[in-house]
């Protein structure tokens, strides 16, 4: 997302740390679910496998992590569409303050973070010491898939954004090409049948029609 020193959210202005906090919290929770999959189903292509690893490895909750991931990941991209709208939009401009680069290394270093600590937390909820993942094959590639998963999401959240920008500009031109009804100001529509008689607020009537009268 495009992150400067404030940004526009309705009619409030946020300092870009929290916007970009948020952000964070939301692709990163998602990102590393992904990548979870991805991990687990290279180590452990079948099924059935796989999820009875899974039940050994304290991954009971794992149905849970994956719909709120997928909720995660829809509101990301929700408000990538809204801040390409205010992009387009807000009298407030942002501009690209944080290089993609080092977007991209905050996102995987906070995803690499907390799918560390995900995988010590099942391992203890299991009884397992933590110190099994060093040479833990899933946890390997888990962790190199990060980068990938992140770099979609930066991908993913800069499209959205040029479709919120989008939409938001094909609805200010098809405003601007709407006629607009010319009207008169108060008192300037002539009743009729009397020429010169103007609907103002004048008790009596024009000269021109007292001299037809």
């Amino acid at each position: 997302m495009a992150f400067d020193a404030t940004t526009c959210l309705g009619s409030a202005v946020v300092p870009w740390r929290r916007v970009r906090a948020g952000w964070l919290a939301l692709t990163g929770a998602s990102g590393v679910v992904v990548a979870h999959v991805v991990g687990y189903t290279a180590v452990y292509p079948h099924g059935h496998q796989r999820a009875v690893y899974l039940d050994a490895t304290g991954h009971g909750y794992w149905p849970i992590a994956v719909a709120l991931a997928v909720a995660a990941a829809a509101a990301s991209l929700a408000a990538a569409v809204h801040n390409g709208w205010l992009l387009a939009r807000g009298p407030h401009r942002m501009s690209e303050a944080v290089p993609f680069w080092l977007r991209l290394a905050g996102l995987t270093t906070w995803q690499m973070l907390l799918f560390g600590a995900m995988e010590s937390m099942e391992r203890l909820h299991a009884g397992i010491s933590p110190t099994v993942l060093l040479s833990s094959p899933e946890f390997g590639i888990g962790l190199a898939v990060q980068v990938a998963v992140a770099l979609l999401a930066l991908m993913l959240t800069r499209w959205f954004e040029r479709l919120g920008s989008l939409v938001a500009n094909a609805l200010a031109d098809r405003a601007r090409h709407v006629p607009r009804a010319v009207l008169r100001p108060v008192g300037q529509h002539r009743l009729p049948g009397l020429p010169g008689w103007s609907s103002s607020r004048s008790r009596a009537p024009p000269p021109t029609v007292i001299a037809q009268l």
